[in-house]
C-alpha cells in the first residue's frame, strides 16, 4: 500500500508505464512442481519477457487460494473456485509493482480484481483497479441465458468505484466485437471500439459492446493493425465440406474474443 510519508525516487516518476495482459492459460498445474519449467514459473517468464507488469489469467484449474513469489520475483495470486473446478482466475504481477497493491478482491468464479495505490508527484496517488473476467462461452449462455446477465451484474459490482479510479478490464470474454462496420459507426460505437477488430460479431459480442459503451469504455486491442496470427486469440475447428462428407478434413477457424478494456 502507497505510504504518502516515505520518499519516492525521481526516477518512479519518470516511468509510469504499465504493461497489461491477459491470458487463458488452461490449467497451471500443481504447486508441488516447483521446476524452473513448471508451468507457473513459465508464466513468469513470460511476463518479464513481454515486460508485463499485470497479467490477468483464466482457467488456472486451482480450486485453492493461492499467494506465493515466483523465481523471477513476480507474485502469482491465484483465487478459490466455488462453484466449479475448470474454471479459475489469477493475477501475475510484476516486482515493481508489487508493493503498491491495495487489495485482491474475489467476488465470483468469474470476476475478481486488484487494486493499486501508485505515488505521483503531485502527492495524490493514482489508483487503478484491474478487473479479471471470465465469461461464460456462448454454448452455455443459449442454453442458459441468466448465467450472461449474472457475469454483467458481477462486472458492475467490480466498476462500481469513484471517478478517480482508472478502470481496466483484462479478460477471456468469449464474445466476437468483430469488425467495425459503418452501421456502427452512424450509431456512435466508433468511440468504444477500434477499425482492426476481427470476425463478425455474435450475441455475446453485441452484449459485451452495450457493456463497453453503457460504462465508458473503450476495446483497446482493437485499435492496432496486426497479421491475423496476432490478433487471434482462439482457434477452433470445423468440418472442411469441399473435401466430401465422409473426409474427417477440417479448417481452422481463428477468433479475438480475449479483450482489455480501458476507461475513456
Amino acid at each position: 500500500m502507497f505510504n504518502p510519508k516515505k520518499k519516492i525516487p525521481s526516477s518512479f516518476f519518470v516511468t509510469l508505464l504499465i504493461s497489461f495482459a491477459t491470458f487463458n492459460i488452461r490449467g497451471l498445474g500443481s504447486q508441488q512442481d516447483d521446476s524452473q519449467y513448471s508451468k507457473r514459473e513459465l508464466l513468469g517468464k513470460d511476463c518479464m519477457r513481454y515486460h508485463v507488469d499485470i497479467c490477468a489469467v483464466q482457467e488456472t484449474k486451482v480450486v485453492k487460494s493461492e499467494n506465493f513469489v515466483l523465481a523471477n520475483g513476480y507474485t502469482l495470486y491465484l483465487f478459490n473456485q466455488n462453484d466449479s473446478r475448470h474454471g479459475g482466475l489469477g493475477f501475475v504481477i510484476s516486482p515493481r509493482l508489487m508493493n503498491y497493491v491495495v487489495c485482491w478482491k474475489y467476488i465470483s468464479d468469474r470476476v475478481c480484481y486488484v487494486d493499486i495505490s501508485i505515488p505521483s508527484r503531485s502527492g495524490i496517488p493514482i489508483r487503478c483497479r484491474a478487473i479479471n473476467a471470465y465469461c461464460p462461452h456462448q454454448g452455455l449462455v443459449r442454453k442458459n441465458p441468466i448465467i450472461l446477465e449474472d457475469f454483467y451484474d458481477q462486472l458492475g459490482e467490480a466498476c462500481d468505484v469513484s471517478s478517480n479510479v482508472e478502470l481496466q478490464f483484462l479478460g477471456d470474454f468469449n464474445s466476437k466485437l468483430g469488425r467495425l462496420s459503418s452501421s456502427d459507426i452512424e450509431q456512435g460505437f466508433g468511440q468504444y471500439m477500434g477499425r482492426y477488430g476481427m470476425g463478425v460479431r455474435n450475441d455475446n459480442g453485441c452484449r459485451l459492446l452495450d457493456f463497453i459503451s453503457e460504462n465508458n469504455l473503450f476495446a483497446a486491442n482493437t485499435s492496432f493493425q496486426h497479421p491475423s496470427r496476432h490478433v487471434t486469440s482462439f482457434t477452433g475447428w470445423r468440418k472442411d465440406w469441399s473435401a466430401g462428407r465422409h473426409s474427417k478434413k477440417t479448417l481452422p477457424v481463428y477468433s479475438q474474443i480475449d479483450f482489455i478494456l480501458l476507461s475513456k
